[in-house]
């Protein structure tokens, strides 16, 4: 949902009917069209990212019932906007989640049970990353089984970073006839076969 006081929906790909749910933990009903954006599934859980709202939520996808972890209570070392904090987030396995940022200043893991964040900001070089300003603005991660890849589109940037770690890596060597056009690549896939990564260009020309 992006959109005020709006519900979950489920649609059954069998029966073409959907369900719809709206039981919001205490302090998180949406409020404003940028409320949560991109989700994650853990199995049991789809979690979704706080964009502008107060909490990470997830729902289970058994009985629609939700439950948060307030962002309130994370380190003051992790800073957040006050609008557009993570555009997206991936769960690995077991408990963890990780929050991709968007004007947040770090990659937040987050224990899923516990509502335990650790933030990793240990940004590499870029004239574009350096002392965060602007923000990474990272808009598509995939996950390979131990890296998370991230676009950073207005920075000509793929930032690779380990999570067993937390250590991270800048990828720079675009082609010589690479173009950037203003916001290159949105989203990325990775090919486990041929351990490649692809991009989903924007406005880059390629």
């Amino acid at each position: 949902p992006t959109a005020a006081n709006q519900a979950v929906a489920r649609v059954d790909a069998v029966l073409d009917t959907v369900s719809t749910f709206s039981g919001w933990p205490v302090g998180s009903t949406p409020t404003t069209s940028d409320h949560v954006r991109g989700a994650a599934f853990d199995g049991l859980y789809h979690w979704m990212f706080p964009f502008d709202g107060p909490m990470v939520i997830g729902i289970n996808t058994v009985d629609g019932t939700m439950k948060g972890h307030s962002v309130s209570g994370w380190p003051a070392s992790i800073t957040l906007d006050t609008g557009g904090r993570f555009q997206t987030g991936i769960h690995t396995d077991k408990t963890n989640l990780w929050l991709i940022p968007y004007q947040a200043d770090s990659i937040v893991h987050l224990d899923s049970v516990t509502g335990t964040a650790t933030g990793y900001k240990n940004w590499p070089p870029s004239p574009f990353l350096a002392g965060m300003s602007p923000p990474p603005l990272c808009v598509g991660a995939i996950w390979d089984g131990q890296y998370i890849w991230m676009m950073v589109p207005l920075g000509d940037l793929v930032v690779r970073f380990d999570t067993l770690t937390g250590n991270m890596k800048g990828v720079f060597n675009f082609p010589s006839t690479y173009v950037n056009g203003g916001m290159s690549f949105r989203s990325v896939a990775f090919d486990p076969a041929t351990k490649s990564l692809w991009f989903l260009p924007v406005a880059a020309n390629m």
